[in-house]
């Protein structure tokens, strides 16, 4: 089992959330894979096989990052001084990442690196969205060991058209055994209202992760 970590941005993700469609934010954190370079150089097929994103549907996300600066196209004389150093290959394209560990002020996420890699779990494909659902989670997760994010809040940060998609998106994270639901019922004007806690379970794809990072699951 591959325990190692990407180191991810809360900044990027609070801020680019919602301004961006979940599969462009999702191409940026594989570009920037967990690494503090500020440079990428890779193919439309290894973008595809990193994130799951059919080559002809990659320009436009490509071009979501380069309209908020995220990315950068590299001209040809900045790709001859760095070919070297990418040990790229005649097919790649070339980016400077404009957002990174380094120069982000409000700390980084560790978020198991195999979770980014796979695209199913326990039977239940994982798209884009429910990466970067999961990773939301997780940063809300830190200072009460649980998210308790609306799902107003979500269907915000995910561009969703509907609560229900919030709803399946977070179910299928359940399937997949990577969070679990707990409900709280209040009453509101007469009216029991549900908000539920989501805590994450992820010791099986980071060794300890629940245990170090988040108070385990209990009711």
């Amino acid at each position: 089992m591959n325990w190692s970590k990407a180191l991810i941005p809360k900044e990027l993700i609070l801020e680019y959330a919602g301004r961006l469609s979940a599969n462009a934010l999702f191409i940026y954190l594989r570009l920037l894979d967990g690494q503090d370079l500020g440079y990428a150089a890779i193919s439309r097929k290894e973008i595809k096989e990193r994130t799951g994103i059919a080559e002809n549907a990659q320009k436009k996300h490509l071009d979501e990052l380069i309209k908020v600066g995220l990315i950068d196209v590299l001209d040809e004389h900045e790709v001859q001084m760095n070919f070297e150093f990418f040990g790229a290959n005649p097919n790649d394209m070339f980016f400077s990442l404009n957002v990174t560990i380094r120069n982000c002020s409000g700390g980084f996420i560790e978020v198991p690196k195999r979770l980014l890699d796979i695209d199913t779990v326990e039977g239940v494909r994982l798209k884009p969205r429910h990466k970067i659902l999961l990773i939301l989670h997780l940063i809300l997760s830190e200072n009460q060991g649980y998210s308790f994010a609306s799902r107003e809040y979500l269907g915000k940060k995910l561009g969703a058209s509907s609560l229900k998609t919030i709803t399946t998106l977070n179910h299928d994270l359940e399937r997949a055994g990577l969070i679990k639901v707990a409900a709280e019922f209040k009453v509101v004007e007469n009216k029991p209202k549900r908000k539920n806690r989501y805590y994450m379970n992820l010791d099986k794809y980071h060794k300890g992760a629940t245990k170090r990072f988040f108070e385990p699951f209990a009711v």
